[in-house]
């Protein structure tokens, strides 16, 4: 944000809508991803003016990674409530998926084959 006076600049994120991606590439659930906008606005005495950079991004419900979503598939979702992905239309910006332990829940590495807590096979 930036401030001169009584204009400035900032930035708001508002819920789009829903997208239908087949399974979180992350995870595998088959929950909806959640679609928000991410824009800039100017401002004058903190009334925005109009709006510029608009992004689109999706989150997983179940393990929260982020994905850019293409604006195509932003303004879908926000006009229909939920809207099918094409390929192409997702990419991953961060993966935040952490297996468990089916037995007792304890994180795991990405490279354990038994769990260092309870002994279980995973």
């Amino acid at each position: 944000m930036f401030f001169i006076g009584v204009f400035g600049t900032n930035f708001k994120v508002e819920q789009s809508g829903y997208a239908n991606a087949g399974s979180c590439p992350c995870c595998h659930s088959d929950k909806p991803l959640h679609v928000a906008r991410r824009y800039n606005y100017f401002h004058a005495f903190f009334i925005p003016l109009f709006k510029f950079g608009s992004h689109y991004f999706a989150t997983c419900p179940n393990c929260a990674s982020v994905f850019e979503a293409a604006d195509t598939l932003g303004q879908r979702a926000a006009k229909e409530g939920i809207a099918n992905a094409l390929p192409g239309e997702i990419k991953l910006l961060q993966n935040n998926y952490r297996r468990s332990c089916p037995n007792c829940g304890k994180v795991l590495d990405s490279d354990d084959k038994f769990c260092s807590s309870c002994g279980t096979a995973v």
